[in-house]
Parts: structure tokens; sequence; C-alpha cells
């Protein structure tokens, strides 16, 4: 793709990159950026990412692959990238899961949780069964106003407000409406008032 020279003006807020994004020039330009989705077929570099990041001030929304994430971090242990996702993200979706490799486990989440867990206000995310995962995810969060989570398997325990209330002793959240949409639970979350 060839760099147009008069598109240095651009306000672009929301990028969607379908397939191969290699452009630093376009990058530059997009100082105004707030969200950016990258499909399941996207194809960036680690370098070309962090550009991205770098460039983009008011980026604070992502939707990504699980798999392609871990990529672009070098399996979250690109420092400088994981600081500034962990600076800017507020807004984070995973592709919903397509089998039970691409869903979170207690590892993945352990992982992914330091780096999202303290200006994050949006998470969703595809686990397992596993209600301690959730809990996990309400313990090391401190700013989420919404999650929602699809549960992989279909026959599960279903969560309910009595769960959460056993819950929120061990989290940042004092209160919570669940609703629940066949495999998916959606959790609006009030906080402490000392957090």
């Amino acid at each position: 793709m060839k760099f147009d020279k008069n598109f240095n003006q651009t306000k672009i807020v929301n990028l969607i990159i379908e397939r191969s994004f290699t452009s630093i020039d376009w990058i530059r330009t997009l100082t105004k950026l707030r969200h950016v989705s990258f499909s399941k077929s996207a194809d960036i570099s680690s370098n070309i990412f962090e550009c991205l990041l770098d460039h983009t001030p008011e980026l604070e929304s992502l939707v990504v692959d699980n798999n392609l994430l871990r990529i672009l971090t070098n399996n979250y242990n690109n420092v400088s990238i994981c600081n500034q996702l962990s600076n800017k993200i507020q807004y984070l979706k995973f592709h919903s899961a397509t089998n039970a490799s691409q869903c979170f486990n207690k590892n993945r989440l352990a992982e992914i949780l330091p780096i999202f867990a303290s200006k994050c206000k949006h998470l969703s995310l595809s686990i397992q069964s596993k209600h301690d995962l959730i809990a996990l995810i309400l313990k090391r969060t401190k700013r989420l106003h919404s999650l929602h989570v699809h549960i992989k398997e279909k026959d599960h325990l279903p969560i309910t407000m009595q769960w959460f209330d056993e819950q929120k002793t061990k989290s940042n959240y004092s209160n919570c409406f669940i609703m629940k949409q066949e495999q998916d639970y959606y959790f609006w979350l009030g906080r402490h008032n000392n957090i």
C-alpha cells in the first residue's frame, strides 16, 4: 500500500486491521486513534505493533485474538509493549474462542491480569467452565465496570448472585448485576469506596 503524503492530517479514531499491516508511515499519522481491532486473520509484527503503541497516545481500546497478543508481546515478556498496554488499555476484548485451546485457563489469566488489572474497565474473554477463573479476575482487577465471560463448556454450574456474594469479600467489588444469555455472562460491577 502506498502512503499518501496528504494523509498526515488524519483524525482516524477507529482502526480495524483485517489482514497485513506493515506501513510505519501510516502509523505516525494515527495520533487520534482510540480503538484498534485485529481480525482473527490479522498479520502484524511485534515491531509494528510497538510502533503503533508508541504513536497512539489516545489509544484505550483493543480487540484482539488471544494467540495474536501472545505473539505480539513475546509471550508477555516484551516489557515495553506490556507497559504500554498496561498504561493505555481500558477496554479489552478477546475474540470468542472457537475451541477449548483458545479459552483462557488459570495460567493464561495469570499472564494477562497483571498487565491489564490497573486500568482496564471493560473486559471480554472466553474461559472454560471454572468459577475460580471468574473469581480470579474479580480478585486481581481493580477498575472493572463490566466483565463479559463466555463459558465454553455448555454444562456448567450457573453463576448466581449468591456465588458473587461469596466472592465479594475476596474481590474489589461490592455489588454486581449479572445477566446470563446462553453461555455468556455479563457482569456490571460496583466497587468498594476505598478503591
